[in-house]
């Protein structure tokens, strides 16, 4: 057993630590720094307090501590012991270097990696638990940063600050409680809450919380504050871990959630009767490492689809993974353009009269201001302000005038030319249009001497020229930019 050495100051220099040289830091904590040292003929670990906590006597007893611990333990589930130095100017316990990374910088890489080698993890850190409480020792402190796992699947157990020897028998039930709570609370077991005398079941319930978070990359418990997260462990049952991890089988459920009892008596008695279960359990349903494989494969074939996703639609995207082909594009048919009417603004001045109509032979135009009448048989309807009259059943195209002899006059007109006497309408309130009265003098009509026939509205039918208000001399000013109706193309 190595004793406690003062070492002289001169002893410590930037390259070299006693009889060791420094090669690099491999880790560093709050008291303590982890270093890579050589003796010149092998590479090892040392564990260096602090220059601030030398002079704290508890720091410098606890890392004595640790070391005695460690030279009691030979198995290949811990590290080998070297060498221990002690004292106010220097203080180091140096032991074998292992280069297998903690299990929680391997959940932070690739936890399914861990999952493929499980099996082997569960049952080293068992026999290794199992072997250090046959020596009558509990850890005290089991979590993922104290068990480091190397990827050909070699474990060791690290980290003796807190181990202490357990009672057992007679001393277990007189023991007292403890004085402190120590631990990590989120790793801590209900019973050391209550500080109650550790046990291997203390050891069985922090392995529980570690095996789950390997599992499933999340403890059981998480708190709004430290006391939340105690009374948790005191009060809430956890949930299994296949509910974050579905390719954990039931077997492997009931497995961590006995350890995870609140009881320590409802555990397993020992390491040896775990040890044992495990051997006959199916962990998972299917293979961790063809698992991986194939999640891989599928996180990489969405990767393409994502990167394809962005160059084309979404709808495109989703007919090109199903292999359907895009349909071509239709052709639009092309739009025929109407061409505006010119106005009477726009037009030359020999367009702007009106078209003159077709007289058929024979025919003699009547005096200026002598109303056209209409043909024998047919009824003159009311003329429209500077507008020709029409004959109800007697077809015409517009610009034509109906046939009319010009020897014999219509019956009921009287010779002389002088128009019939018809009933006078119902007085209405006339509508002032000055600018049709002033067309009707024009052509010598003598309409404003005269009551104002009503004039008939109706709606032109495309085709059936021959309805009121077709011809082009009965549109208002308000239409002359619309074009002939049999000026409009087909609708397509």
């Amino acid at each position: 057993m190595a004793e406690e050495k003062t070492v002289p100051e001169a002893d410590v220099q930037d390259d070299k630590i006693g009889n060791y040289e420094r090669i690099e830091v491999v880790a560093g904590g709050t008291s303590c720094n982890i270093l890579e040292v050589s003796d010149g003929n092998q590479t090892w670990a040392m564990k260096l307090l602090h220059e601030d906590k030398l002079a704290d006597a508890e720091e410098r007893n606890s890392l004595k501590h640790e070391g005695k611990i460690l030279q009691q333990l030979s198995h290949p589930a811990f590290v080998a012991y070297r060498d221990m130095q002690i004292g106010k100017k220097l203080s180091y316990l140096v032991m074998e270097y292992f280069r297998g990374p903690n299990l929680k910088s391997s959940l932070k890489i690739n936890r399914h990696a861990l999952h493929a080698q499980f099996e082997r993890l569960l049952e080293q850190v068992c026999l290794g638990l199992g072997y250090m409480h046959e020596k009558g020792y509990v850890h005290r402190d089991v979590k993922p940063d104290n068990v480091l796992f190397s990827k050909s699947g070699e474990l060791k157990i690290i980290d003796f600050s807190l181990t202490t020897k357990f009672k057992t028998g007679i001393a277990a039930s007189i023991a007292g409680k403890m004085k402190n709570i120590q631990g990590t609370r989120t790793y801590i077991a209900p019973e050391t809450i209550q500080k109650k005398q550790p046990s291997p079941q203390t050891d069985m319930y922090s392995l529980g919380i570690t095996l789950y978070e390997v599992l499933t990359g999340k403890t059981p418990f998480a708190g709004a504050s430290p006391n939340d997260l105690l009374i948790k462990h005191l009060m809430d049952p956890p949930v299994p871990p296949s509910v974050h991890e579905k390719n954990v089988t039931p077997e492997l459920d009931q497995f961590i959630l006995k350890l995870l009892a609140k009881k320590p008596s409802n555990r397993f008695a020992d390491m040896n009767e775990a040890y044992a279960e495990i051997r006959s359990l199916k962990l998972f349903k299917e293979d961790p490492e063809s698992l991986s494989q194939r999640q891989q494969a599928e996180a990489k074939e969405a990767e393409n689809i994502s990167y394809e996703e962005v160059l084309d639609s979404r709808k495109d995207a989703e007919r090109t993974a199903a292999g359907v082909k895009l349909p071509p594009k239709p052709k639009k048919k092309p739009v025929p353009k109407l061409e505006p009417k010119k106005t009477s603004a726009q037009q030359p001045a020999a367009q702007q009269q009106p078209p003159q109509p077709q007289m058929p032979p024979g025919y003699q135009m009547p005096p200026p201001g002598y109303p056209q009448m209409p043909p024998p048989g047919m009824m003159p309807y009311p003329m429209p302000p500077g507008g020709q009259p029409q004959w109800a059943g007697q077809p015409q195209s517009p610009g034509q005038m109906p046939p009319m002899s010009p020897q014999q006059p219509p019956p009921g007109v009287p010779a002389g030319g002088q128009p019939p006497t018809q009933q006078p309408n119902p007085p209405q309130t006339p509508v002032q249009q000055p600018a049709v009265q002033e067309s009707a003098a024009e052509q010598g009509g003598e309409l404003q001497n005269q009551q104002k026939p009503k004039i008939i509205q109706s709606s032109v039918i495309p085709g059936r020229a021959q309805e009121i208000g077709s011809h082009p001399s009965q549109r208002g000013k308000e239409d002359e930019d619309l074009p002939e109706m049999d000026e409009l193309p087909d609708v397509i």
